[in-house]
């Protein structure tokens, strides 16, 4: 689920997540910044700093700490681990290939009945993708409602520059394509668009909920249940919408 987890929250390249720095991300608890390598450009050495929510945070130390009993385990019963600074680890320590994360993820796909369905981890890295150029649009038509009337190569390359700061793309043209889409999506009238984009909107409330939900936990105690009670009518409203445009789509 760690692997899932990464590749859903920031749709990291394989290479990236076998490469990600352990040390430097210790505290995330904390910091609630991860940092993440960039592949596939000159600079090898570039490295993303990402925010990350309570929610999150918790769940990604709760593989660390799971990570740490392990190796404790493996250092008692004297087993050598060959490369302990990687996050990620095999069987009894050994060491993972870079491929072996695609492939385990293709043998998952496979066991869990996806056999005639293309199931690749390239598909968390275009969803992430979609979804931040979806947030950086949404945010500009609500400061401005004039930018959901066209869509110009300024707006276009706006976004792309702040989306591409977290997809790791050298080039904001990389990213064009998902703007131009996203943007019709937004746009349309179109019933099965809105349909997808509520369904967006339902998943993104309820991780905000769950985080919320964290926080007043362990931060706030309880100070945060008006709050939470908003998010959760927020929630149903969406729903009402998503059931309302199946039964149209349906009809």
């Amino acid at each position: 689920m760690f692997v899932v987890n990464m590749m859903t929250s920031f749709g990291l390249r394989p290479e990236e997540l076998y490469d990600m720095p352990l040390e430097e991300n210790a505290n995330i608890m904390e910091s609630l910044i991860i940092l993440l390598p960039t592949k596939k450009t000159r600079n090898y050495k570039l490295t993303r700093r990402l925010k990350i929510n309570l929610n999150l945070a918790v769940t990604l130390q709760t593989y660390f700490d799971d990570r740490s009993s392990f190796i404790n385990f493996l250092n008692e019963t004297h087993i050598t681990i060959r490369e302990p600074n990687r996050v990620l680890l095999g069987e009894n320590g050994g060491t993972l290939n870079k491929s072996s994360i695609t492939k385990e993820f293709d043998r998952l796909c496979e066991s869990a009945g996806f056999r005639n369905i293309k199931m690749c981890l390239s598909m968390f890295r275009h969803r992430f993708i979609t979804r931040e150029v979806k947030a950086e649009l949404l945010l500009r038509f609500n400061t401005n409602p004039e930018f959901a009337r066209e869509l110009t190569p300024a707006l276009r390359d706006d976004v792309s520059r702040v989306v591409i700061r977290k997809t790791g793309h050298r080039d904001p043209r990389s990213v064009w394509t998902y703007v131009d889409e996203e943007y019709k999506l937004l746009t349309s009238d179109d019933n099965l668009q809105k349909l997808n984009s509520t369904k967006d909107d339902i998943e993104q409330t309820k991780n905000s909920l769950l985080d919320f939900c964290y926080r007043n936990q362990i931060q706030t105690k309880g100070r945060n249940s008006d709050q939470i009670d908003e998010i959760r009518k927020a929630l149903k409203v969406l729903e009402h919408q998503l059931f309302a445009l199946q039964t149209k789509k349906d009809m």
